[in-house]
């Protein structure tokens, strides 16, 4: 399975059997775009033998607003994030090579969607970017994003929670 723009009604990434999951919630940026201050949300990222998948759930978002996230190969204080994470650095800036996240705020202002890739990210994937589709970087590859709300994800830890590893 590719990791491109996504499924809501994919297997979210905390309910991945077997796997080692981080979760963690989001941080709102000063870079941010109008508009984005009630954000708040979370991302897991799930790693399995089959690969990894990312799960984004967001509320505070503009109703029938079109959002895109990528992981981000850096903490959201350095840089915010600094460069997208990629699986064979330096390749594609692109899908399956990136992880894209696109989704479509209900009219409750909320959005979920998840991806999968059967590469692993292992510790290179930090910190999850979302931003308004219009909000797309449109700099020379491998610049960071400057306006978005973002999420950075802790260290992988492992420990036993509900029946599956999590950190």
């Amino acid at each position: 399975m590719s990791m491109s723009c996504g499924d809501p009604k994919a297997t979210p990434a905390d309910k991945v059997p077997g796997a080692d999951v981080v979760k963690g919630a989001f941080k709102l940026l000063d870079t941010r775009p109008p508009g984005m201050d009630d954000v708040r949300g979370t991302v897991w990222l799930a790693q399995a033998s089959e690969g990894t998948t990312v799960t984004v759930s967001l509320t505070g978002l503009e109703p029938g607003g079109h959002y895109m996230a990528h992981p981000h190969a850096q903490h959201c204080s350095v840089a915010d994030g600094g460069e997208h994470f990629q699986f064979s650095k330096g390749g594609a800036a692109k899908p399956p090579n990136e992880a894209w996240l696109t989704f479509t705020a209900d009219k409750s202002s909320m959005g979920m969607t998840t991806v999968s890739n059967a590469k692993k990210t292992r510790k290179g994937a930090v910190a999850l970017v979302v931003h308004p589709v219009e909000a797309m970087d449109r700099r020379a590859p491998q610049r960071p994003h400057r306006e978005r709300p973002a999420r950075p994800l802790p260290p992988p830890r492992s420990r036993r929670r509900e029946g599956r590893r999590a950190g």
